[in-house]
């Protein structure tokens, strides 16, 4: 299947032909960790296909949706993929009840957002926009 057909169900082009590359540099001796599903997805299809395969985490924002539902049982990810996060605990029930992921293999960590440290301020005449910040 190609970068670009695969792209229409997870990700972008450039990430499956990343992965392709990775897996050719990747043992059962390396761990890999995905920052999101548009890297963990490519990743854990192509290097989890590996005879010796690495180690593979992926920390999943969006699983829960229509195309990651796909992905997950097109590529056969719950069998590729060693420890699974997710930034909420809708995302951690869809895993456990969609591909039956045992909690073992479930992390859960959640978004942080500190209201108190940093707010707008008061609304005052010299402001001409509101502003909004998401660090």
């Amino acid at each position: 299947m190609s970068d670009k057909l695969r792209s229409k169900i997870s990700s972008k082009p450039e990430h499956w032909a990343a992965a392709r590359q990775l897996s050719k540099q990747v043992s059962s001796d390396d761990m890999i960790f995905c920052s999101g599903d548009d890297i963990g997805v490519p990743v854990a299809a192509v290097c989890g296909e590996l005879p010796k395969r690495p180690k593979i985490v992926v920390h999943f924002h969006n699983i829960d949706r229509p195309r990651g539902s796909l992905a997950l049982k097109l590529f056969g990810l719950a069998d590729k993929i060693d420890v699974f996060m997710a930034c909420a605990t809708p995302q951690t029930d869809f895993l456990r009840s969609y591909v039956a992921i045992p909690e073992s293999r479930i992390l859960v960590l959640l978004d942080q957002r500190d209201t108190q440290f940093f707010t707008p301020g008061p609304v005052s005449a010299e402001k001409k926009r509101q502003t909004v910040v998401n660090v």
